[in-house]
């Protein structure tokens, strides 16, 4: 928040509280899936406004280890790996990306499925949008395309978009021996009640 390009009310959180509110959650993943488990943390553009904000204001310590998001997160303690500079990550054959590396105005058309799709004519899973949709194709040979965006884990109404048609939501993904995969996109209500997408 505090690091964000709008204005800030000096009130609201602070760049250390919610540092720690994340090291909590990664702390909290890392108990319940045990140390076997693999914790792969996506870059997404919050994240990356860490590094602008000290790009432009403080350049000179930016090479500083502990300037680094994955410092700052205690990802070592936690055994996670870091995954930046806007790369597609695999879960088998699922091509994964927190979204925002497809550009802006993509999600417009329909439902941020679709415009994921009309970006990448892949399968792909993205999150950017905080908003749960599906969009299916076929080609000619009637080889299918699926392409899923996630709901969100945050805040629903935040400054900067009091107006929008997020959703809170998370996605499922089982990946099978032969690199084949099983997506289960998931729907919390207002209720809290979660359910298939």
């Amino acid at each position: 928040y505090k690091i964000s390009r709008w204005q800030q009310n000096p009130g609201k959180r602070k760049f250390n509280e919610e540092r720690k509110l994340v090291i909590d959650g990664l702390t909290w993943l890392r108990s319940e899936f045990g140390k076997k488990c693999r914790i792969v943390y996506k870059l997404g553009n919050h994240e990356e406004r860490w590094n602008h904000f000290v790009w432009n204001r403080a350049p000179e310590v930016y090479d500083v280890p502990q300037m680094q998001i994955d410092s700052l997160l205690e990802f070592e303690k936690n055994g996670i790996e870091l995954v930046e500079e806007q790369r597609m990550i695999l879960a088998g054959k699922l091509a994964i990306a927190h979204g925002h590396e497809l550009g802006r105005g993509i999600f417009w058309p329909v439902n941020p499925g679709r415009g994921a799709f009309l970006r990448t004519h892949h399968t792909i899973l993205v999150g950017h949008s905080h908003q749960t949709s599906g969009h299916a194709d076929t080609n000619l040979w009637h080889e299918e395309t699926f392409v899923w965006s996630t709901g969100c884990l945050c805040d629903l109404v935040p400054e900067y978009a009091r107006v929008n048609r997020w959703n809170h939501g998370f996605a499922e993904v089982e990946v099978f021996k032969d690199g084949q995969f099983n997506v289960t996109n998931f729907r919390i209500n207002k209720a809290g009640d979660v359910r298939t997408a």
